[in-house]
C-alpha cells in the first residue's frame, strides 16, 4: 500500500483522476491505521488490566499501605468504567465490527480518554507504591531502634510494680481532689509529700491516684518501696525501675536513657551508687533531650521511709529535688511515715499533706459501713468497731479479713472488741492488740503450734525476698501443708500475691512481732538475730546437700545461657528455687548475724573448700546474679 501511494502521487500530478485515487487510498489506509492503533491500544490496556488483578488481589491484604490501597480502590473503579463502556456495544459480532465502529464514531474519542486516564492512574499507583515503601522502611528503623532501645532498658533489671486496690468509693474525696489540683496547678511546687502513721491509708491514696493517672496518660512512673523485699527496699532499684518506665512513657527519652546505657558498661554491672546513678540514668539523658513532652508527668514513689536507711533517703531526696530543677515536665508524689531525716528534707520543698487518725474518722466509718454491711451484725456492734478502729484503715481492714472467715461473726467481733481494753501500749495499741488476736485465733494456745508458727513466720518476716508456699516449705524443713495452713489461718495479715510469692499485708504487723516490747507476757515475739541465724545455718544445710553439676540438666556446658532453649522456664519449674535463695542470700542472712558462729565459720569452709564453689557460681550464672553474690562476698568481708 505504501508503495502504491509512493508511485500515485506523481501520477496525481500528471491526470486528475489519479488524483482522486490516490486521495481515496490515503483516506483508507488512514482508517485501517487507526483501527490498527485503537486495536493495539485496546488489547494493551486489557492485558494491563489482567496482569495487575493478581498484584492487586496481594496488595489489598497488606497493612500500612494505605496510599496504595487508595490507588488500587480508584484503578478498579476505572476498571469497572472501561468494562460497561465495552458491555454497551456488545450486540457487534466481532471485535472488527466494534473497532470499526468507534474508529468511525464519537466513541473513539472515550475510549481513548479512557485508556489515557488509566495510564495517568497505574502513574499514581506507582508513585504510591514508592511512598507506602518509604513509609514501610522508616517504619521498620523505628522498629529497630525501639527493639535496641528495649535490649538496653532490659539491662536496668526493671521489676514491675503493680498498684494495688484504690480507695473506696466515696472516701478519700477531699486528698485525692487536692493531689489532682496539685497535678494540674500547681507550678511553684513540683513535689507533693503525702505523710501519716502507719495504717491511715497513705498506699491506698497512691494505688489510687497512679491508676487515675495512668488513664489520662499522665503517670510517668509508679513505684512501692517494700522493706520485706531486698529489691523493692534498695534504693538502686527504685532509680532503675523510675527510669525505665520513664524512658518507656516518654520515648525520646528512652532512646537517650539507651544511648547512654550502651556506651556505658558501668551501668550493666548492676552496682552503682545513689549519686553515680542519679547522674547516669538522669542528668546525662535529659541533658540530651531536645524537647520536652506536651504535659508533665507524674512519678509515684510509695513508702518511701521503707526504702534503704536513713542516709540513703536523705541523698534519694536530694536527687528528686534535683531532678524537678532540671526538667520541668516531672512532678514527683511521695508517701511516707513522718520520719525525722525526710520531714527534714522535704519540708518548705513540698506541697504537703498529712494524713492522721482524727480527719480519717469518718472515712473510716463509711469504710466499715459499707464492706461489713454482709456479716448482718447489729447497729451498737458496728458502732463500736468504728470507735475500735479510731481512723485506721489498716485496723477497720484487718477485722473485715477476720471477719469474711470467722464462722461467727457475733463472736469474733466480741473477742475484736475485748481485745481493745488489754495488752500493747503506745501510738499502735488498737493495731497490735488486732494482731495479737488474730495469731491466737489462728494457730491456738497448742505449743506445738505456736513453735511451728514462729519457725513459719520469722521466715517470712526475714527473707531477702517473698517466697512462694512450697519454697518457704523447703527453707524452713516444714511440711507443705503446714506451711499453707499457717497462710491460710492468717490470711487477715499475709496474702499470696499474684506471683504466687506470700507476703506480709502491712509492715506494722512486721514491727509488731520484731518489737520486743510490744509482747510482755506473750509468746509471739520473733527475735531477729536468732532467726537470720537459723536461716543461714538453713541456707548452708541445703547448699552442702543439694548443689551439684549442672542441676538444671542443661545438655552442654558450651552454650551461652542466653542460648539454652527453655531456660526461664527450667529454672522456675524445677523445684530447686530453695537452692537458688540459698545460694544468693546466705550473705545477707549472715551480715543481718553482725557476726558468725564458730560453727558457720567451719561450715563456710566445707562448702566452699571443695567443687561445691563451682556448683554454686553456676546457680548464680543461671540466675544472672554474680555480681550480686559478689557484693554479699565484699559485705561479708567487712563485716570479719
Amino acid at each position: 500500500m505504501n508503495v502504491l501511494i509512493g508511485i500515485g502521487d506523481p501520477l496525481s500530478q500528471l491526470h486528475p483522476t489519479a488524483a482522486v485515487v490516490v486521495g481515496l487510498i490515503k483516506s483508507v489506509v488512514a482508517v485501517f491505521e487507526k483501527q490498527k492503533l485503537c486495536y493495539e491500544k485496546l488489547s494493551g490496556l486489557f492485558d494491563r488490566m489482567a496482569s495487575l488483578l493478581p498484584c492487586f488481589e496481594q496488595m489489598k491484604s497488606l497493612k500500612n499501605f494505605g496510599n496504595v490501597q487508595q490507588a488500587i480502590e480508584l484503578i478498579l473503579a476505572h476498571m469497572e468504567a472501561i468494562l460497561k463502556a465495552v458491555l454497551n456495544h456488545s450486540t457487534f459480532n466481532s471485535l472488527k465490527q466494534f473497532l470499526d465502529f468507534i474508529v468511525s464514531s464519537p466513541q473513539a474519542d472515550q475510549f481513548s480518554d479512557l485508556s489515557d486516564k488509566f495510564d495517568k492512574l497505574l502513574v499514581d499507583y506507582n508513585t504510591a507504591l514508592q511512598l507506602d515503601m518509604a513509609i514501610v522502611q522508616d517504619q521498620l528503623l523505628k522498629n529497630a531502634t525501639q527493639s535496641q532501645v528495649e535490649e538496653a532498658l532490659q539491662k536496668l533489671k526493671y521489676i514491675e510494680v503493680i498498684p494495688g486496690n484504690g480507695c473506696l468509693e466515696n472516701t478519700r474525696v477531699s486528698i485525692l481532689a487536692d493531689i489532682e489540683d496539685w497535678a494540674q496547678k500547681d507550678l511553684k511546687q513540683p513535689v507533693l509529700w503525702l505523710c501519716g502513721p502507719a495504717g491511715t491509708g497513705k498506699s491506698t491514696i497512691a494505688a489510687t491516684v497512679a491508676l487515675k493517672f495512668e488513664d489520662s496518660k499522665t503517670l510517668g512512673a509508679f513505684h512501692t518501696c517494700r522493706s520485706d523485699d531486698k529489691s523493692l527496699r534498695n534504693p538502686l532499684q527504685l532509680w532503675r525501675n523510675i527510669c525505665h518506665m520513664l524512658a518507656v512513657v516518654y520515648k525520646p527519652f528512652g532512646l537517650k536513657v539507651a544511648e547512654v546505657i550502651q556506651s556505658d558498661s558501668y551501668l550493666n554491672s548492676g552496682t552503682g551508687t545513689i549519686h553515680v546513678l542519679f547522674q547516669k540514668l538522669f542528668k546525662q539523658p535529659l541533658a540530651m533531650l531536645d524537647a520536652d513532652p506536651l504535659q508533665s508527668l507524674v512519678v509515684v514513689i510509695d513508702a518511701l521511709d521503707e526504702c534503704g536507711t536513713e542516709e540513703d533517703r536523705v541523698q534519694l531526696i536530694t536527687c528528686l529535688l534535683e531532678l524537678t530543677k532540671l526538667c520541668s515536665w516531672i512532678k514527683i508524689l511521695v508517701t511516707s511515715r513522718n520520719n525525722a531525716e525526710i520531714q527534714e528534707h522535704l519540708k518548705g520543698c513540698a506541697h504537703q499533706i498529712v494524713l492522721d487518725t482524727a480527719q480519717s474518722c469518718d472515712d473510716v466509718e463509711t469504710f466499715i459501713r459499707s464492706k461489713f454491711i454482709n456479716f448482718q451484725l447489729s447497729d451498737a456492734a458496728i458502732l463500736q468497731l468504728i470507735k475500735a478502729a479510731n481512723g485506721l484503715f489498716i485496723w477497720a481492714d484487718t477485722a473485715f479479713k477476720c471477719l469474711k472467715e470467722s464462722l461467727d461473726c457475733d463472736s469474733t467481733v466480741q473477742l475484736l472488741l475485748e481485745s481493745q481494753g488489754s495488752g500493747s501500749s503506745g501510738v499502735y495499741k488498737q493495731l497490735y492488740n488486732l494482731y495479737h488476736v488474730v495469731i491466737t485465733s489462728g494457730i491456738g494456745n497448742s505449743s506445738t503450734n505456736l513453735m511451728v508458727f514462729k519457725k513459719v513466720i520469722s521466715a517470712m518476716l526475714l527473707v531477702a525476698q517473698p517466697l512462694s508456699v512450697s519454697t518457704l516449705a523447703k527453707l524452713t524443713q516444714c511440711k507443705l501443708n503446714i506451711v499453707e495452713k499457717i497462710v491460710k489461718r492468717l490470711h487477715a495479715v499475709v496474702m499470696i500475691s499474684s506471683d504466687e510469692t506470700v507476703r506480709i499485708l502491712h509492715p506494722s504487723f512486721a514491727e509488731y512481732l520484731l518489737n520486743e516490747q510490744n509482747h510482755s507476757g506473750r509468746q509471739y515475739w520473733i527475735d531477729n538475730y536468732s532467726g537470720h541465724n537459723i536461716l543461714v545455718d538453713r541456707c548452708f544445710d541445703i547448699l552442702k546437700k543439694e548443689l551439684k553439676f549442672n542441676m538444671y540438666d542443661i545438655p552442654s556446658s558450651y552454650i551461652l545461657n542466653k542460648d539454652v532453649e527453655g531456660l526461664e522456664e527450667q529454672k522456675y519449674n524445677s523445684g530447686l528455687l530453695h537452692v537458688h535463695y540459698a545460694a544468693l542470700f546466705w550473705t545477707f542472712h549472715m551480715q543481718e548475724c553482725k557476726q558468725m558462729t564458730v560453727k558457720q565459720e567451719e561450715e563456710l569452709l566445707d562448702i566452699f573448700g571443695g567443687p561445691h564453689t563451682l556448683y554454686w557460681m553456676e546457680v548464680l550464672s543461671l540466675h544472672d546474679k554474680i555480681y550480686d553474690a559478689l557484693r554479699g562476698i565484699q559485705g561479708i568481708q567487712q563485716m570479719k
